[in-house]
């Protein structure tokens, strides 16, 4: 597998898991050639203002979007996600359903576990 998909310049990572496709997109280079024929079962997309993220999804057709890298680092856990942040993780879902309603988006919560079926 080490060497199929070594391209480099971009933070993207395929995993499979069983039946299960998971793709994992960063913050950084948000490239769409990247994506084009992955078609993973679920997407693991980071906020971001700087990417259309809306494009993603059209390109993926993923069952399930999760949303990461909205949360505010540095503060302990124990401080939770501030209202502004879970806003920003409300846009992306915003997004991810003005391209197909039928996207389950998941804003994950600190700790929380997350069953894929």
């Amino acid at each position: 597998m080490g060497n199929a998909d070594v391209e480099g310049g971009s933070y993207l990572y395929l995993f499979t898991f069983g039946k299960h496709r998971v793709l994992h997109q960063s913050t950084g280079n948000f490239i769409e050639e990247n994506l084009q024929g992955l078609e993973p079962e679920v997407a693991i997309l980071a906020e971001n203002h700087n990417y259309e993220w809306a494009r993603a999804p059209k390109i993926l057709h993923p069952k399930l979007v999760i949303v990461h890298h909205f949360d505010q680092w540095r503060a302990p856990l124990s401080s939770g996600i501030s209202r502004a942040n879970i806003k920003r993780a409300q846009r992306l879902e915003q997004e991810v359903k003005s391209v197909d309603r039928d996207i389950k988006v998941i804003i994950p919560q600190f700790l929380a576990t997350y069953t894929l079926d």
